[in-house]
């Protein structure tokens, strides 16, 4: 796949994901994550994923992941306002980072 085109694809998963393609989406993000690893919000939008399907581990190895590489996705506004996520995403990764943070206390 030619560079140019990740985001392009990077935004179809995503649309997919607020279609309700939530098997097409999630493996064209895990395809995307594994070309190319240094893709924070692919792994980001399958700690999502895997945290809306019930699987904490895989989320919290993406979420690790994701964190490592940019840190701004630990911020829902800058998810929402600049990198433009759909709703069911946003709303999902808030879930996500809301049950994370209460863990932590």
């Amino acid at each position: 796949m030619n560079k140019n085109y990740v985001f392009a694809r990077a935004n179809e998963a995503l649309a997919l994901y607020q279609l309700g393609s939530y098997e097409k989406s999630t493996s064209m993000m895990r395809f995307l994550a594994r070309k190319y690893p240094g893709f924070a919000d692919m792994h980001a939008a399958l700690a999502a994923a895997y945290w809306k399907d019930g699987s904490i581990r895989a989320s919290e190895s993406e979420w690790a992941s994701a964190m490592q590489l940019d840190t701004r996705y630990g911020d829902i506004n800058w998810i929402r306002d600049n990198r433009r996520w759909p709703p069911l995403l946003v709303t999902d990764i808030e879930q996500f980072l809301s049950l994370k943070s209460s863990r932590v206390r």
